[in-house]
């Protein structure tokens, strides 16, 4: 009967002792996996990181190319409206000379003028773009959202 009791008990001991391991095991395995999960989402956030960096510089670029198409275009009317104000003001002044030979000969020469900035200005309009700046996601990206719900 010792004999029994002292086998049982060697037997719990063992019982106890193997899942004392066992549960070291689990919690080793636990500790493992969620440094596992951490260290892929930590490189799943660089990724993104990286892509969105290079997304946004290259949103920089475009926005940066077009703001200056258009300013470039903005000079150019400035600069033309500065000119046909300027013949405005001379179209006036040719209204206060008595003679008519001098204003035939200003007239002449302001419609001249008229006519090259009409020129230029429909050449610029002629050559107006708008710009739009658009995105389009990578359907990976769509679908990893809508299908990704585990590791």
């Amino acid at each position: 009967m010792t004999d029994s009791v002292n086998v049982a008990l060697d037997n719990m001991t063992y019982f106890i002792n193997n899942r004392n391991e066992a549960m070291q095991n689990i919690e080793v395995q636990e500790q493992n996996i969620r440094k596992s999960i951490s260290e892929m989402r930590t490189n799943l956030n660089k990724h993104l990181d990286k892509i969105e960096q290079k997304l946004l510089d290259e949103l920089s670029e475009l926005y940066t190319n077009c703001k200056s198409k258009y300013e470039k275009v903005l000079r150019d009317f400035h600069k033309t409206e500065n000119e046909i104000m300027w013949l405005q003001e001379q179209t006036s002044q040719l209204k206060h000379l008595g003679s008519d030979v001098p204003v035939f000969l200003g007239t002449r020469q302001i419609i001249e003028l008229i006519n090259v900035q009409v020129h230029i200005i429909t050449s610029v309009v002629n050559a107006i773009q708008d710009y739009t700046i658009v995105i389009e996601m990578h359907p990976g990206i769509t679908s990893l959202l809508e299908s990704i719900d585990n590791f």
